[in-house]
C-alpha cells in the first residue's frame, strides 16, 4: 500500500487539530500566544547566531536535523507496526 488509508489515523476520534472545542476549552488563546512568542524569539536568536556560525558547520547541523526528522517520519508512517520503542 503506497498511502494509508484514512481508517488507520494514529489521533483517536475527536479529539484532532483545529476542532472547535479546542476553540472553547482555550478562548484566548493562551497556548497559542506562547507558541507565537517562542516563535519569534527563536527566529530572531536564529538569525542572529546563523551570522557567527560556520557557514559548513551549520549547513551539516541543517541536513542533519532535515535527514532526522524525514527518517522518523517515514519510519513511523511506513515501518512495521509490532515494533514499538519505549513504554508502548
Amino acid at each position: 500500500m503506497l498511502y494509508p488509508s484514512r481508517t488507520c489515523s494514529r489521533v483517536p476520534a475527536g479529539r484532532g487539530r483545529g476542532r472547535a472545542s479546542d476553540l472553547r476549552r482555550d478562548p484566548l488563546g493562551i497556548r497559542r500566544a506562547d507558541q507565537a512568542a517562542g516563535g519569534l524569539i527563536g527566529g530572531y536568536l536564529g538569525g542572529a547566531l546563523t551570522g557567527r556560525v560556520n557557514r559548513t558547520v551549520l549547513r551539516a547541523v541543517v541536513m542533519t536535523i532535515g535527514f532526522g526528522l524525514a527518517g522518523y517520519y517515514f519510519w513511523t508512517l511506513y515501518g512495521p507496526s509490532g515494533l514499538h520503542f519505549g513504554g508502548e
